[in-house]
């Protein structure tokens, strides 16, 4: 099929084999059966001429705005929307002289903003961007971001790429003469093995971190989190102590020393979250170990990434308190099955 002008092929397709979990169990193989064997679209790069760049992260041209670059999986609420395109429009006349920038990069959607996505969709864009070279040409590109806490935090792991960040107040834009779209590289809570071990060396370069075999043992809590909890996870601290295993608040650390941490790690344990992205900078080998909801078939984001780096995979299913999606309910663990699946783990 010939593509247009303003689009060219970028990534081809490409399929991934992944292993079961190296503790699998007959009766929980369906939990896995629909991520053993996966097949990736080609990825395309969209070529936008004069658009604008709004802080609500839409882009607008002549009144129209490109809600498939934000929404790729038509996942959002109305009111989201609805909000997002008034924002979007109003950005028209409250900066009716916008700052122009010549070539520019869009790698964000709508769920850029948290700490996992950061992670497994955006940065894997921005490898893919440097491993098909197109920062060899010497342009300047500039990154556009909406101006959030988050973002500004997350974005010093950009500085690996020459590229420079332009944060865009909520009400405001910025117009782009030559921008290009670059779509996910793969379905979010999927990776390209290529893409996404290229990143992991990429990022401890920058931070001059050795990736050699680890010795510690770390429990992630989430006690601290929201959400998402395991009520009676103090019954656990005497036996994961026992075992020589550290219990670390991700929010109490930087960033730099949570990846410093899980570089020095041969075993990670913790709850379906965000801070089992950190096995991105553990050891090929390594062991993983994610706390998952029972009967859950659906969020296998850890164990697809756990695959993608050649580590070692494994599960212990813990008891939901109510019904509900694994990133709104807490959980209880049956402590006395724990320590007998820690046993088997280290032994």
């Amino acid at each position: 099929m010939k593509k247009k002008k303003n689009i060219k092929i970028f990534l081809p397709s490409e399929k991934v084999n992944r292993k079961l979990p190296n503790n699998i169990k007959n009766g929980d193989k369906v939990l896995f059966e629909r991520e053993l064997e996966k097949e990736f679209p080609e990825v395309c790069l969209y070529y936008l001429e004069n658009v604008s760049f709004c802080g609500s992260g839409l882009l607008l041209k002549k009144g129209r705005i490109y809600f498939k670059f934000f929404y790729p999986y038509n996942f959002f609420s109305l009111k989201e929307l609805v909000l997002r395109t008034i924002v979007s429009f109003l950005s028209i006349f409250l900066k009716f002289f916008p700052e122009k920038y010549s070539n520019g990069l869009y790698v964000i959607d709508n769920f850029s903003g948290s700490f996992f996505h950061w992670f497994g969709d955006v940065l894997q864009r921005m490898e893919s961007l440097s491993l098909k070279r197109i920062f060899s040409d010497g342009t300047r590109y500039f990154v556009f971001l909406p101006d959030t806490p988050f973002f500004r935090k997350m974005s010093c792991l950009l500085r690996v790429y020459p590229v420079d960040i332009v944060f865009v107040k909520v009400f405001e834009r910025v117009l782009c003469r030559n921008l290009i779209v670059v779509p996910p590289v793969a379905p979010t809570g999927n990776y390209r093995p290529e893409i996404i071990q290229s990143l992991k060396r990429r990022i401890l370069s920058f931070f001059k971190f050795t990736n050699e075999k680890g010795r510690r043992k770390i429990y992630i809590s989430r006690r601290k989190a929201l959400k998402r909890k395991i009520l009676n996870e103090e019954d656990l601290y005497p036996l994961l102590e026992k075992m020589g295993f550290e219990i670390v608040y991700m929010e109490d650390l930087s960033l730099d020393e949570q990846i410093k941490m899980a570089t020095e790690s041969e075993i990670m344990i913790g709850l379906h979250g965000a801070g089992l992205i950190h096995m991105l900078w553990m050891p090929k080998d390594s062991k993983v170990v994610e706390l998952r909801k029972e009967n859950d078939m659906t969020n296998n984001c850890f164990y697809a990434l756990a695959n993608a780096l050649d580590l070692e995979y494994y599960y212990f299913l813990v008891n939901a308190v109510k019904d509900g999606p694994t990133q709104d309910v807490d959980f209880f663990i049956n402590v006395e099955s724990f320590e007998k699946f820690l046993f088997f783990l280290l032994n």
